[in-house]
């Protein structure tokens, strides 16, 4: 497995309009430019997938998301603010990034990592409260019996497989080169075309009989 990282999750919104937004982002390392003046809103209470060939932007898109790599321009705007000027701990109370890893730490139960999530909720001097518990009890039920379209939460994620994101996903972001080639509802936006221009694939794009959302299979030569 990668370190990849994976889904950033958001609550929410009480406002109209997308929470999480990057604008104008231009990201890279050293001197090689990843992400070219990119603009991207993440739906509110969906469930949004990046696809894109392998080393095209998507970690980085992610990462810059999540306020791990500062953009050399543009910005990263959560709740109407600029994510690089709001303290770290506020940040944490709202935004999260599961990192694909199959580790976690020795001795631990299921039940205490989940309830590490709660200190940016808490200070030095509090103590675990009636309010913590029922926010990891929350959480573990969500996750064991929830939907994550319908548990409350804002998902962003990378999947490598096309078919599992376009049936999954209520929002698909195509990606090629640091640039978005196309974006919105899978029915929307998944053709022979756009499948060609990201992957390199020539493919026949058909509806699922039981689902009627669009499945990509290999073109014939």
């Amino acid at each position: 497995m990668t370190n990849e990282p994976m889904p950033v999750a958001i609550p929410d919104a009480v406002a109209e309009g997308a929470r999480l937004q990057g604008r104008g982002l231009v990201v890279g390392y050293d001197d090689r430019e990843v992400l070219h003046e990119l603009d991207v809103q993440i739906p509110d209470g969906a469930f949004t997938v990046i696809i894109e060939p392998n080393a095209c932007g998507k970690s980085t898109l992610l990462k810059t998301l999540a306020r791990l790599l500062p953009p050399s321009a543009g910005q990263v705007v959560l709740d109407g603010h600029s994510i690089h000027q709001q303290r770290s701990k506020d940040v944490a109370r709202v935004l999260g990034l599961l990192p694909q890893s199959p580790f976690a730490p020795d001795g631990i139960t299921v039940a205490e990592l989940v309830a590490r999530g709660r200190s940016p909720h808490q200070n030095l001097i509090s103590r675990w409260s009636h309010e913590d518990q029922a926010a990891v009890n929350a959480a573990l039920a969500a996750t064991g019996v929830g939907d994550l379209r319908d548990d409350g939460r804002t998902v962003v994620a990378v999947l490598h497989d096309i078919n599992h994101a376009i049936r999954y996903a209520d929002h698909l972001i195509a990606m090629r080169d640091g640039y978005i080639v196309a974006e919105g509802a899978p029915e929307q936006i998944v053709t022979a075309p756009m499948i060609e221009e990201v992957f390199g694939l020539r493919a026949r794009v058909v509806p699922d009989p039981e689902l009627g959302v669009p499945i990509v299979l290999p073109a014939l030569p």
